[in-house]
């Protein structure tokens, strides 16, 4: 699937789980891990969730909040 048509169905998919009154978090969350496995798949997603966490915890920007 490309890129434009996984962007375009993760749009109303998002907005469809709104419209149910699922938590923002939940829903942004969901539709951004079922998009980039659809993208680059299965292996690569988890290695960007793997690795996300820490990347944001570590940075030296957000040490003096």
């Amino acid at each position: 699937m490309s890129a434009t048509v996984v962007l375009i169905l993760a749009i109303i998919v998002l907005f469809a789980l709104l419209a149910v009154r699922v938590p923002i978090a939940i829903a942004l969350i969901s539709v951004s891990v079922v998009g980039i496995v659809l993208v680059r798949g299965l292996r690569p997603a988890m290695q960007i969730f793997a690795q996300e966490p820490f990347s944001f915890v570590s940075s030296w920007t957000l040490s003096a909040i």
